[in-house]
């Protein structure tokens, strides 16, 4: 009986403080774990609620840089087509000419060593192309060209003052191949296609 009265009052207290800290230690764990809880809330509650982090579809797409603009030369004056058509020290000049049924007007070159019937020549190359050229202008257009030309080559084309820069640009591809009988720096106005087309065309774009 007394053995069993010491055990009590020896057990007892022990016990109870076992529980005690058992209790404490559950306490802390439910803290620790309501603060991380918290603290993922407070996470994602500072996300944005229509996002979603897989989603391809919710990355920013950055827009793509505008491409350049290419701008069409002003179609000229008759005063810068005049001025254009006065070559230098010109020794080959001609207000019509034509050849093989290709026209040209106001025929102004700065030759030097130059054939026998240059300009019949030169034409005449250009010519060679008249089939692509009527074809840039159905109705018939005009247009001032100007170029220079060295060991039977072409360069320095310019073709400015038709209808168009359409067909500014296919008048100068079609004659880009053009095989030069001489080396010259040459202005001239071009009439391509039916000749009333053609004409009405040159005398507006020399102011006439």
């Amino acid at each position: 009986m007394m053995s069993a009265i010491m055990l009590r009052r020896h057990l007892l207290p022990r016990l109870g403080l076992c529980l005690l800290c058992v209790a404490v230690t559950a306490c802390d764990d439910k803290s620790e774990a309501s603060a991380a809880d918290g603290k993922k809330a407070d996470a994602a509650s500072k996300k944005d609620p229509g996002a979603k982090p897989d989603d391809p579809a919710s990355a920013t797409v950055e827009p793509e840089a505008a491409k350049p603009v290419k701008v069409a030369p002003p179609r000229p004056t008759p005063d810068q087509v005049k001025a254009k058509l006065a070559v230098p020290d010109a020794n080959l000049t001609m207000a019509d000419a034509s050849a093989n049924g290709q026209r040209m007007a106001q025929l102004n070159c700065a030759a030097g060593k130059m054939p026998l019937m240059g300009s019949i020549a030169l034409i005449g190359a250009i010519a060679e192309h008249k089939t692509a050229l009527d074809a840039c202008a159905p109705k018939g257009d005009a247009a001032l060209i100007t170029w220079k030309s060295a060991n039977k080559k072409m360069t320095d084309l310019v073709v400015v003052g038709a209808a168009s820069p359409e067909v500014d640009a296919c008048l100068a591809k079609a004659m880009a191949d053009t095989k030069a009988p001489f080396g010259a720096t040459c202005a001239a106005i071009l009439l391509v296609g039916p000749d009333e087309g053609a004409d009405a065309a040159a005398k507006a774009l020399q102011g006439a």
